[in-house]
């Protein structure tokens, strides 16, 4: 009867375990080093005698487990609509015998605006064989209450290794989410590691299950996330401090010194991407004093990030000019930029 075993990554403390050993491969024919002399005098005359060899054999049976102090695992991920996000999960079978270790999942749980669920899949690729089919309920790519991946042909101490394929749906949008149970397991004997007369411990665990995310994998949608502020600093006129005004009063005349920051948060690039900001009334632009860059959120301003004597990437709309216009292009994700510019109060 075989056993699932779910991966829920839990760290315990403890002593650690002792090493699992292989055994003798299974099906293997244990002879004495020396056969058993029977010697004879029943039927043959006396003072004749023949000596016949007698061999003692016992075969040795199939053991299973899994080194449960082995395993790999990956956290959480997340992928842009449409996307793939991979997660690899490796163990060692110590077993005595070649095995199928069995990569079972459960069936999707869905969260967020996840878009069309039937457009998530689960993949699963036996690592350094290539893809499997899931067995039991589902097709290869789905991932249902019941299916399991095959990873055939384990032998004795290799490591059992699969990778699944999570697959967002092109039409979720930022925080749809998929979860799903992933356990591995092998056939249950003899359903624990046992300790031989000679000391040495065999066999082990028959599942071992995902210790990470309360047991499941989890992908969560994070596109093109685009976010920006804006501050700006005043400063008076210094004749009107000089008169005893505030040097950060915003009185007419007074200039405003604008910042505008952005960044690409998201999980993958934005193509395209214009900052427009339109100028309050009652304020005129100060030419010449745009300065922008798009080398990152905390990049350093300049009037000319092009060093071509002009700066494409922003200018002043409009005449009088009611608006700044910058041409970031495309923004990485985790990309962004700054954009200053000053204008006056009328």
């Amino acid at each position: 009867m075989k056993k699932l075993f779910f991966l829920t990554i839990l760290i315990m403390a403890g002593a650690a375990a002792p090493a699992l050993a292989l055994g003798t491969a299974s099906d293997t024919a244990l002879v004495p080093a020396a056969s058993v002399d029977l010697y004879n005098y029943a039927t043959y005359t006396v003072g004749s005698t023949l000596t016949q060899s007698v061999t003692a054999t016992q075969t040795v049976r199939a053991v299973y487990g899994l080194a449960t102090a082995t395993f790999t695992e990956e956290a959480a991920k997340s992928a842009a609509a449409g996307a793939t996000a991979t997660y690899d999960f490796a163990i060692q079978y110590v077993g005595n015998a070649t095995e199928t270790v069995y990569a079972d999942l459960g069936a999707q749980s869905f969260g967020g605006a996840a878009g069309t669920t039937t457009e998530w899949s689960v993949a699963a690729e036996h690592t350094g064989v290539g893809m499997v089919s899931f067995v039991t309920s589902g097709g290869a790519t789905a991932a249902q209450a019941g299916d399991s991946a095959p990873l055939s042909g384990i032998a004795p101490g290799a490591t059992a290794a699969v990778r699944l394929y999570h697959k967002t749906a092109a039409d979720a949008t930022d925080g749809g989410s998929s979860s799903f149970t992933v356990s591995l397991r092998v056939t249950a004997y003899p359903g624990a590691p046992y300790t031989g007369f000679n000391g040495v411990v065999y066999g082990g665990a028959t599942t071992w299950s995902r210790q990470l995310d309360s047991g499941t994998v989890i992908t969560t949608v994070n596109g093109v996330v685009i976010n920006a502020t804006k501050t700006l600093a005043v400063v008076a006129p210094a004749a009107y401090v000089s008169a005893g005004g505030g040097a950060a009063d915003a009185v007419p005349g007074a200039l405003l010194n604008y910042t505008l920051t952005f960044a690409n948060n998201g999980g993958q690039a934005a193509n395209t991407v214009i900052v427009t900001d339109a100028l309050p009334a009652s304020v005129t632009y100060v030419p010449g004093s745009i300065k922008s860059c798009f080398t990152g959120a905390a990049c350093a301003p300049m009037a000319d990030p092009d060093a071509d004597g002009a700066d494409p990437d922003c200018y002043a709309s409009g005449a009088p000019v009611t608006q700044i216009i910058c041409n970031a292009a495309t923004l990485s994700a985790g990309g962004g930029g700054q954009v200053t510019y000053s204008v006056t109060i009328d």
